[in-house]
């Protein structure tokens, strides 16, 4: 059985959601909430590799928290859009 890592689920993740940004309307609404998934997708890769060079265990922590503050809005975004429902992977976290 495939590890599975924050790696390999972060990209699957932002695959899917960079899919869904393509297939938005290009309407107000659709640029912004592909704007959304843009910003938030990039931002949890980027705050996640700022956490492995944390000063401190509770630096360590605070970025954590923020990169799963940005993918918790990644993954209701994504799922909203995709028609699918979120709270089943919410209680997961």
């Amino acid at each position: 059985m495939k590890e599975m890592t924050f790696q390999n689920d972060y990209w699957t993740l932002r695959q899917r959601s960079s899919k869904l940004v393509v297939r938005l309307n290009k309407t107000a609404v659709g640029r912004h909430i592909g704007g959304q998934l843009t910003r938030s997708g990039t931002s949890a890769g980027a705050n996640y590799e700022e956490a492995c060079g944390a000063e401190s265990r509770a630096d360590f922590i605070h970025k954590l928290q923020i990169v799963l503050k940005e993918l918790r809005i990644l993954l209701l975004v994504t799922f909203n859009q995709e028609g699918k429902s979120y709270s089943r992977y919410r209680s997961q976290t």
